[in-house]
């Protein structure tokens, strides 16, 4: 009886040994076609076993546990065609495999271009809705025929003519030095802003972007003198108080009035 528990243990220690020499073990290195550079972190799959390894950064491997008989090995890496092998292993086998990996097969996508047409931001109006607006009512509206009509005068004095919005000659608000040496500028004021006074200047939004605006802008208002030339403008919107603001602009702020300008190139 002891003999054969002997037997028996001596038995399970030997199996594994056994069980190990009846697998095979495949070895290689992986290199690209050019220059025969080795190839790390490449996958090597030993297919329908689940054993699997990559390369080193010699791109070496050692594949182990492998049945014996005929195994498919496929090799393959990002940015290469994959390979596909087949070896034979005999029991307690060592083989080797060496391949070249080619990266012929990596598609070269063409470039791809996308044309978009800019559109205001929500909530700033459309040059399209300009007649929608003017129908309600609300504000002052210059269209393009009266534009082209005036084009030898100045915007500011057409926009002048509006009651409700003046103009004044104020010193640059980043003046350095003395207030009374400081250049001064035209600037645009609703005259319905009550007893609002100092640097409260209208809003000025052009093809449906804010511009400048006295509660968000740290900078000078436009100079009336030197910008807003009447042949570059197709549309003219002024709203003299936030009362007559229409909920497009309704965002922005309204108290020292807003001029809105559509330019004929649109932005």
């Amino acid at each position: 009886m002891a003999l054969r528990g002997w037997f028996l243990v001596g038995f399970l220690l030997l199996t594994p040994g056994l069980l190990f020499a009846q697998q095979g073990t495949l070895t290689g290195t992986v290199r690209r076609d050019s220059g025969g550079v080795s190839l790390p972190g490449v996958e090597i799959i030993a297919q329908g076993t689940g054993r699997q390894t990559t390369t080193d950064k010699a791109g070496q491997f050692v594949l182990s546990g492998l049945p014996f008989g005929p195994v498919t090995i496929l090799v393959r890496s990002v940015g290469f065609r994959p390979v596909e092998r087949g070896v034979i292993l005999l029991r307690g086998d060592t083989a080797r495999l060496d391949v070249t990996l080619s990266g012929e097969s990596v598609q070269n996508l063409p470039p791809v271009t996308t044309r978009a047409t800019p559109e205001p931001p929500r909530g700033m109006g459309t040059r399209e809705s300009f007649e929608e607006r003017r129908k309600l009512g609300f504000g002052k509206f210059i269209d393009s025929t009266v534009l082209r009509r005036n084009e030898h005068r100045r915007m500011v004095d057409l926009i002048r003519g509006i009651p409700g919005i003046q103009f004044v000659y104020v010193p640059v608000l980043d003046c350095t030095t003395a207030r009374w040496k400081c250049p001064r500028e035209l600037y645009a004021r609703g005259t319905r802003a009550g007893r609002i006074s100092g640097d409260c200047f209208a809003t000025i939004i052009e093809d449906g972007m804010m511009i400048y605006r006295s509660d968000a802008s740290r900078g000078n208002p436009p100079d009336w003198n030197r910008e807003f030339y009447i042949n570059e403008y197709e549309a003219v919107e002024v709203y003299r108080s936030a009362a007559e603001l229409p909920v497009e602009f309704g965002g922005t702020s309204g108290q020292c009035g807003v001029i809105v300008l559509w330019t004929r190139r649109g932005r």
